[in-house]
């Protein structure tokens, strides 16, 4: 098959999920299979090569360059995994080549561990330099220009490469790897690209233990099977691979190209909506002829998952910039549904049913975040809260098979509640009490680590829940604002965006004062409900594109998973 017509049968992989991804495992596949290249007759035999093979491992012995090694078994047929051509042969890797010992580090020496490993090129890119004092307890194996590592920790990962050169210092691996030195006769571009193919892959995932860390033994690595081509066949196998590798290559840049085309495309037909300072300011989304453009090419604009969340966030964006829905002359202005909240407050307080209040505002640098109409305000969360609080630590003594539901940070995702897993606690009298306690109408925000800062609001009743020290609970005073503040908490340029600035330190976190600080654009209330809404209405549509672009992509993967499947079986 030439080039050309390579990319005419695969071009289309270009957009199926992992098409591509799917298109190189298919042409190692093919690769180890001696279905690649033709045989030829007239190439020297392997048994002819293995004797060579075992002649020179016989003299490295006699040489103590190599130690003796283990035996294994003899190959049984039911461990052959596939029919190779007649002039192949299958044998275990710890025949193919040896190891050069192991070593501790008496001078400065160049460590390779997994993180030096270029694993899409198979080649150590970012060694390092060290001193016998910096030695890690894992730098051991010796390696030299030619010896093929494999990562056998979480192998999963494909960290493999050849050893391209004579390193000065001389060259060290970590104990992660598996070391192969090919012997004469065997290409250690071949033993790589076997190494990566789904036949290996689906061996050492049928031998691997552990889930979290997975990770497979020497024995287990050097005991497993190769197909062993003639040494000018493994030749042709390689250039062959290579070049059609090249060819994905230029698929994947491709994809990419029209992927970030696509993206200036997206961007282009929403910056009408949202520009500041348009003419049609505050009309709402329906009267916008920018939306009626997009509206009518609903099917040829939104084709990606990706362009998809680029509307949502779109929505969300003129939702709290006033530009989502009309705004109506007749309703009761925001700084009147302040000064409505205020009274309840200062009744709650008299009444001693909620904390004392800090009268102060200071919204008055959120102005410059961006216009909002006449009749909303800018205000601070700390406004609307009747508090806020996070769950105490020490809660683990209380944990239970059933009992409260105790809501931790992986269960806000999704911009709502979700349990995967959930957690219980058995909650004694007199701990936590009303404090931490979730009802309806709460927003709930995470606190401390990757989920920081994702929102969720209480719409349904969740029995007795209680939150962890990782979740912020914000109790309003009034819960018909919990929908709109929702709606701004998710915002990645709104809310979401303003608590993740002001997260702290390495490991991401929030403190509950940087919620109470958080400005928010506040509209009439009327508007709020139109804004909620309208976004429900847009977020429904949303659903229904993602739907069917998933549902496109399946289709796609199926396809590729055939032709893949339909090739490597002929």
């Amino acid at each position: 098959m030439t080039n050309e017509q390579f990319l005419q049968q695969f071009g289309h992989f270009i957009d199926a999920p992992n098409g591509i991804q799917k298109l190189r495992e298919m042409i190692l596949q093919l690769a180890v299979q001696g279905k690649l290249v033709p045989q030829n007759p007239s190439d020297e035999s392997v048994d002819t090569l293995l004797e060579k093979v075992e002649s020179e491992r016989q003299m490295l012995i006699q040489e103590n360059v190599i130690k003796l090694g283990k035996k294994y078994p003899a190959i049984s047929s039911h461990e052959i995994p596939y029919i190779i051509p007649g002039s192949w042969k299958w044998i275990r890797i710890n025949e193919i080549g040896h190891s050069w010992g192991q070593k501790v580090p008496d001078c400065s020496f160049t460590y390779i561990d997994v993180s030096a490993i270029n694993k899409e090129a198979g080649i150590i890119q970012e060694p390092k330099i060290l001193t016998a004092e910096e030695a890690p307890s894992r730098a051991r194996k010796i390696v030299k220009k030619g010896t093929v590592i494999y990562s056998t920790v979480r192998p999963y990962l494909l960290n493999i490469a050849v050893i391209g050169e004579e390193f000065d210092p001389v060259a060290i691996a970590s104990t992660a790897f598996a070391i192969v030195h090919p012997y004469c006769g065997i290409s250690a571009r071949y033993i790589y690209s076997y190494l990566r193919s789904p036949a290996f892959i689906n061996y050492v995932e049928s031998v691997q233990t552990g889930i979290a860390y997975p990770a497979i033994n020497d024995k287990q690595f050097f005991s497993g099977l190769i197909p062993l081509p003639p040494l000018s066949e493994q030749h042709r196998i390689v250039a062959k691979v290579d070049e059609l590798m090249t060819l994905c290559d230029q698929l994947e840049s491709e994809r990419n190209a029209r992927k970030a085309t696509h993206q200036r495309l997206i961007h282009a037909v929403h910056h009408p909506l949202t520009a500041t300072g348009s003419d049609s300011a505050h009309n709402g989304i329906d009267n916008l002829p920018a939306w009626h453009r997009i509206r009518d090419n609903f099917a040829g604009l939104y084709t990606t998952l990706e362009s998809v969340q680029a509307l949502r966030q779109t929505i969300l964006q003129l939702a709290v910039q006033g530009r989502l829905v009309e705004q109506d002359p007749d309703d009761e202005s925001a700084s009147v549904l302040l000064k409505n909240i205020k009274t309840g407050v200062d009744c709650l307080t008299n009444n001693g049913d909620t904390q004392k209040r800090n009268k102060s505002r200071n919204s008055g640098s959120a102005k410059d975040l961006f216009p909002i109409p006449k009749a909303w305000e800018w205000v601070q969360m700390s406004e609307l809260l009747k508090f806020v609080t996070s769950g105490s630590r020490g809660w683990k003594e209380y944990y239970s098979d059933k009992g409260a539901t105790f809501i931790r940070s992986q269960d806000i995702k999704n911009d709502r509640l979700e349990f995967d897993n959930r957690a219980f606690v058995s909650l004694p009298k007199n701990v936590e009490g009303v404090r931490t306690r979730v009802h309806i109408g709460n927003v709930l925000i995470t606190i401390t680590g990757a989920n920081v800062a994702k929102a969720a609001l209480i719409e349904n009743d969740t029995g007795e829940a209680y939150v962890s020290q990782h979740v912020a609970l914000l109790k309003l005073l009034d819960n018909r604002l919990g929908p709109y503040i929702h709606r701004w908490l998710i915002n990645e340029l709104g809310g979401r965006r303003m608590l993740l600035e002001s997260s702290y330190g390495a490991k991401p976190g929030l403190n509950l004062k940087n919620i109470k600080e958080l400005p928010i654009p506040l509209p009439p209330l009327t508007e709020q409900h139109r804004i909620v809404a309208k976004v429900d209405q847009l977020m429904a549509l949303c659903d229904q594109l993602e739907a069917n672009i998933r549902n496109n992509n399946s289709t796609a993967a199926r396809y590729a998973e055939a032709v893949v499947n339909r090739i490597s079986a002929a």
